[in-house]
């Protein structure tokens, strides 16, 4: 799967700057509960169209693909279902833990059934409340409430706003479809949800108790790290200051094993860690110490038309994914997973400001890298 997964953002107040180290904490039942809600949007892989996305092919294993493979096709008797509530670009049982977070719950069983309570007005405002939040770089989390009680009382606006979304013309549609009978859809989404759980514990059952070791352990390195944690993890391309709040709660995940994802749109924010991301990232710090390798890889991606323009649109400080895919008319999926490259390869870097993300152009690597160049030739 992706390696760097879109940062998701969200509304975030403006911290202070403080010297004191950032705490790390592992959630287990919370990370078990994300990958059963993950589950169903695995049958969009496809093992060929991901060896042209990342830059670190050489390092996914083999059991992964296989794993991925394995789960995809197993996934395609509930086809029909799954494609009508998880989109490439988004599902909307994430939409709807945007205000309705499964954090606190000790089952999976238990928050569904939190969520058949719901009627079709919170089921709906929480839907809207969440589009909107990714679609406007979650800058302001009233604003996406304030939208959301109004959409609901108007059909017409509604249907239009829906229009205005940057994702494609079916999932535009299925959003639609949803919104005409939000609690009928939720439950036929959370009774698929239910018939998967015999293949949900299968393939995660098995790796459950290394998966929870994998986390403490995880955890109390991060804790015992002098300095910035997660620069030190992941050379570079994530910082502690990326994470708002002095706590960073963490789940991991078996399921996107190669990839993160900061979910600042949800309550309480948290990052979703691939369970092999630390090795991954100690085999790219390994990788990144012979210098021309890393040189080789800045014009690999700048290589890529769609990425260099990417990288121009970032320089010109236009850094909403949503943005750079109008304009360059293409999905904010496609332009995130350049960006997820852009960002390993060292050629941008993800900065906090202000409570807001954005990217800036790594400037000084780009000039290292080229004074290097001259230097071989």
């Amino acid at each position: 799967m992706k390696i760097l997964s879109q940062i998701r953002k969200g509304n975030k107040k403006l911290y202070r700057r403080t010297l004191m180290k950032s705490t790390f904490k592992f959630y287990p039942n919370e990370s078990k509960i994300y990958d059963y809600l993950f589950l169903p949007s695995m049958i969009y892989y496809n093992e060929e169209k991901e060896t042209l996305k990342h830059n670190y092919n050489e390092h996914i294993s083999e059991d992964f693909i296989l794993l991925c493979s394995s789960i995809s096709t197993r996934l395609k008797s509930y086809k029909k279902v799954i494609l009508k509530y998880y989109f490439e670009e988004v599902n909307l049982v994430f939409l709807l833990s945007c205000g309705h977070s499964f954090f606190s719950f000790s089952s999976v069983d238990d928050y569904l059934d939190y969520l058949l309570k719901l009627d079709d007005q919170e089921i709906l405002k929480n839907i809207i409340y969440g589009l909107h939040l990714m679609e406007s770089d979650g800058i302001d989390n009233q604003e996406a409430k304030t939208l959301a009680e109004s959409l609901i009382k108007d059909e017409e606006e509604l249907i239009s706003w829906i229009n205005t979304l940057n994702y494609s013309g079916n999932t535009k549609w299925q959003l639609l479809c949803f919104s005409k009978a939000p609690k009928n859809n939720l439950q036929e989404c959370i009774q698929l949800l239910k018939d998967l759980k015999p293949l949900f514990n299968e393939f995660y059952e098995q790796h459950e108790e290394s998966i929870h070791v994998n986390g403490g352990e995880f955890i109390n390195r991060l804790n015992s790290i002098e300095g910035d944690s997660l620069s030190q993890v992941t050379n570079g391309v994530l910082k502690d200051s990326s994470i708002p709040g002095e706590t960073k709660n963490i789940i991991i995940s078996y399921f996107d094993s190669y990839t993160i994802q900061i979910h600042s749109v949800f309550t309480p924010n948290f990052v979703a860690w691939g369970i092999m991301l630390e090795k991954l990232f100690e085999q790219l710090i390994e990788q990144s110490e012979n210098e021309l390798l890393e040189r080789i890889l800045l014009f690999k991606n700048l290589g890529d038309k769609t990425r260099y323009e990417v990288l121009k649109c970032i320089a010109k400080g236009i850094t909403s994914t949503k943005i750079i895919a109008e304009q360059l008319e293409v999905s904010s999926a496609t332009i995130s997973y350049h960006l997820s490259n852009l960002a390993t390869c060292k050629l941008i870097t993800l900065l906090r400001q202000e409570g807001r993300y954005h990217y800036a152009v790594n400037h000084d690597f780009i000039d290292q890298c080229f004074t290097d160049l001259k230097k071989d030739l």
